[in-house]
């Protein structure tokens, strides 16, 4: 439900991170969307979540920078989410969680720049990440497949994963080509007017999982 003064409430990954009938609750690091942590929350309190909030020095942007793989979570940081969120969540949730330094601003949360296909295959853009977070994708990770700088600044990454079922922007044709030769089904929209406020298919949606794993 939208509220006044939050234009960017909808881009809802940002709320949190559920995990089983948990919620951690986002803390921005931008002011114009602090006003949404208190609307999240009572949503998922009413849904029988139970909240855990975030450290107070701590800015971590929920799912748009947390995103399983497998039984592993994989942790965007050092743009909105601070560098110490990943060990903060896996001590907290008893989670295995690796961190990935994400290094250009225009790939600013995790999932614009890292799309989970399966539990061993993702899509990404290897320039997002500085060289280390490279390495430990390919040596995490038995099947990544990079995406070419056109599809990633038009946020192809940032498609939402329903099993075989790629729900992607329609100006990702490249992309598209790719999951298809994949085995993968592609829904083609147009998200160009959530990307014009910087998001497009997956910010829109927060995932309700019910344990660990993709």
């Amino acid at each position: 439900m939208p509220h006044a003064g939050l234009p960017d409430m909808v881009f809802t990954a940002n709320a949190g991170l559920t995990l089983g009938k948990q919620f951690v609750s986002s803390r921005f690091r931008h002011h114009v969307r602090r006003g949404e942590t208190l609307h999240y929350e009572q949503w998922f309190e009413e849904m029988g979540y139970a909240i855990i909030l975030s450290p107070s020095d701590l800015c971590f942007e929920g799912e748009g920078d947390a995103l399983w793989v497998g039984e592993t979570l994989f942790v965007g940081c050092c743009i909105r989410t601070d560098a110490h969120a990943p060990s903060w969540l896996a001590q907290r949730l008893n989670i295995k969680v690796v961190g990935l330094e994400l290094v250009d601003p225009r790939f600013y949360h995790l999932d614009t720049c890292f799309c989970p296909l399966s539990a061993d295959c993702i899509l990404y853009y290897p320039p997002a990440f500085s060289e280390a977070s490279r390495g430990l994708i390919k040596a995490m990770i038995p099947d990544p497949i990079p995406i070419e700088e056109a599809d990633a600044i038009g946020f192809g990454a940032n498609a939402i994963v329903l099993k075989n079922h790629v729900i992607v922007h329609a100006g990702a044709l490249a992309l598209q080509k790719t999951l298809i030769d994949r085995g993968f089904i592609t829904h083609p929209l147009d998200f160009s007017e959530f990307i014009k406020a910087g998001g497009s298919a997956k910010c829109l949606v927060v995932k309700l999982h019910e344990g660990i794993g993709y």
